[in-house]
């Protein structure tokens, strides 16, 4: 598991992704650790934004950002809800195939 550097991560969102402060810290509050499966990942685009797509249940990085309009972190936060071992096979099928259809958009 990955522990991300949550100062990092916040000065990214704010100064490159346009979130106030006080937006930044609510997003980061409970982010959890990254599964050892998207630490690459991340650390590859913390290094310089390029996005390594990886497939996870049918579900890609660059799927869901441009699907749902994610930023990465976002995409990563929630293809990590995916990876948690507290999730039974059933839940975990059924938020991927969740996932892969678009939100309506208001």
């Amino acid at each position: 598991m990955l522990a991300i550097n949550k100062d990092q991560i916040k000065k990214i969102l704010i100064d490159e992704l346009g979130y106030s402060k006080a937006s930044a810290e609510t997003f980061l509050e409970d982010f959890p650790p990254i599964h050892d499966k998207l630490s690459g990942a991340v650390n590859h685009w913390l290094e310089d934004r390029t996005v390594e797509d990886l497939n996870l249940y049918g579900l890609t990085i660059k799927e869901m950002m441009k699907t749902h309009g994610y930023n990465f972190i976002l995409t990563i936060k929630i293809l990590n809800r995916l990876l948690d071992e507290d999730l039974t096979e059933e839940r975990r099928q059924r938020l991927a195939e969740d996932l892969k259809k678009p939100f309506p958009r208001w």
